[in-house]
């Protein structure tokens, strides 16, 4: 329960990073998330930092993609070894 509650606030500070919204700023009221987490580093480039973070997701997504297809060759190739014994001997 905690681990998905932890997953979902880290989406949506990823959410909030990639649209730039407001963000709540302790009792000051709320700025940019650009601005509230990386104002120390000088700035920010609003358009920049999206497009590297959509690159970065669709580069995980992609990978998630090509591990779970590799999984279901593997996962087929056994069953087409195995099976065929199994079958026999029922």
């Amino acid at each position: 329960m905690v681990a998905n509650i932890e997953f979902i606030r880290a989406l949506k500070l990823i959410n909030d990073l990639c649209f730039n919204y407001d963000v709540k700023y302790s009792e000051f009221g709320t700025r940019k998330a650009l601005t509230h987490y990386f104002s120390a580093l000088g700035s920010v480039v609003f358009a920049d930092f999206k497009v590297t973070i959509q690159d970065i997701i669709n580069a995980r997504m992609a990978s998630l993609q090509k591990e779970h297809i590799n999984e279901s060759i593997a996962q087929k190739t056994i069953r087409e070894i195995y099976e065929p014994s199994f079958a026999m001997q029922t």
